[in-house]
């Protein structure tokens, strides 16, 4: 969690995702980004919370990397960039 802390963080908001498995995908394809840290969906709002370092992660890669989540399934997930939440 330390590093988390240390983190900057980016919303997402999210379209493509029917089910808890789709949730799963796009997360594990931002953790898999380098530079992210952390990432939370929620599916019933359809966003994400991402934790990341700056500099080393852009949001243009985490876009990519939801967009990516989708590769080779029937599924196609997009991404935009929000205003903070908190």
């Amino acid at each position: 969690m330390e590093e988390r802390d240390a983190a900057e963080i980016q919303y997402l908001a999210l379209a493509g995702l029917g089910c808890p498995n789709c949730a799963m995908r796009v997360r594990n394809a931002l953790l898999l980004t380098h530079g992210v840290v952390d990432a939370e969906i929620d599916l019933g709002s359809a966003l994400a919370r991402v934790w990341f370092r700056d500099g080393e992660v852009g949001v243009v890669d985490m876009v990519h990397a939801v967009a990516l989540a989708g590769r080779g399934t029937h599924h196609r997930y997009l991404a935009v960039p929000v205003e903070d939440r908190a």
